[in-house]
């Protein structure tokens, strides 16, 4: 969408400075001004299409986005309820452009299965309204087992 109305605003400028150049020769015959226009539109649609090829590699890529600090997301997480005592293996990536998913493991207090919904919703309303998370793939985890050299162990 955004390369289409990238390109949409490049034919509508191009046509603008084509009207305008054309006036301008017209009226004063400085001939110099069809060039000097045509360059300028070419570099606007160059920095578009550079800017255009960062974006999209970045979401195919799958990267972290720019836009989030994770360690800043982690201390609010963590601090916006009692009942979330930690959270690591954290991974946020961007599947269209201010669109993130993300995966987290979240140590939390021993709770009933149907008390760990409410607390999840909570997170995801965080997670959207906060960060524009709108998937976030969410383990919770009481802490009394730790994964360690692929095998499980009490703590």
């Amino acid at each position: 969408i955004k390369s289409a109305f990238i390109h949409m605003v490049g034919d509508a400028a191009s046509s603008v400075a084509v009207v305008a150049g054309a006036v301008i020769i017209y009226f004063t015959g400085f001939y110099i001004i069809d060039p000097v226009l045509s360059i300028i539109i070419a570099i606007l649609i160059l920095i578009w299409s550079i800017s255009l090829i960062g974006d999209s590699v970045r979401i195919l890529m799958e990267s972290a986005p720019k836009s989030i600090d994770i360690n800043r997301l982690y201390n609010e997480l963590v601090r916006s309820d009692a009942r979330i005592k930690d959270m690591h293996d954290l991974h946020i990536w961007e599947i269209t452009t201010d669109m993130y998913c993300m995966s987290a493991h979240i140590v939390i207090e021993d709770m009933s299965v149907s008390a760990t919904e409410e607390l999840l919703l909570k997170v995801q309303g965080f997670l959207e309204n906060e960060y524009k998370i709108i998937h976030p793939i969410i383990q919770f985890e009481t802490g009394k087992w730790l994964m360690h050299d692929n095998s499980c162990r009490l703590s």
